[in-house]
């Protein structure tokens, strides 16, 4: 039904769906008078699993990708949490990029395309922590989606990780 849609379109058209059933908001807050009037109760999970049909009309890839995407995304997240010792601010923006980052990691593994610059030999020399930490978390990757990543993902993806580190220590 949506597809060949805009994303305006897509946007507009859940509005609607969303107004007629109680005004929740993309935000996934529930109106309170909305759920008293039509005695509605959305669950968290519920508001998940229509923004992931969302994102993945947006994106045109299936809600299958969009959800292996989201746990890659997430479990990357938490090793590097895990393996820093640390907690990453899910609102800054060295979060934003590191996001970004695996989400488009992920795909080029998906799609077996490959970066076209390779950072890993400056990294590795200049920053050797954060080089190994990627390196740690690339073969877990491989090994949680059954695919392999390139060897030249390390470098950026300790790139990420090296701008998170330091921002954790400045403050």
């Amino acid at each position: 039904m949506l597809a060949g849609c805009s994303k305006d379109e897509i946007l507009n058209h859940y509005n609607n769906i969303v107004q007629s059933a109680g005004s929740i908001e993309l935000t996934g807050k529930a109106s309170l008078q909305g759920e008293k009037e039509k005695g509605i109760d959305v669950q968290d999970d519920e508001i998940g699993y229509v923004a992931l049909h969302i994102h993945s009309a947006l994106e045109k890839e299936s809600v299958a990708v969009s959800m292996q995407m989201a746990r890659a995304v997430r479990e990357c997240i938490s090793l590097i949490e895990a393996q820093r010792k640390i907690h990453i601010d899910v609102m800054s923006l060295s979060y934003n990029r590191l996001m970004n980052h695996v989400k488009f990691m992920v795909a080029r593994a998906l799609n077996k395309e490959s970066l076209k610059v390779n950072m890993n030999d400056y990294m590795s020399v200049k920053f050797p922590k954060a080089f190994q930490a990627a390196k740690r978390i690339c073969e877990e990757m491989e090994k949680r989606l059954k695919l392999p990543m390139e060897e030249i993902e390390i470098g950026y993806l300790a790139m990420h990780i090296e701008r998170i580190m330091d921002r954790e220590e400045g403050e």
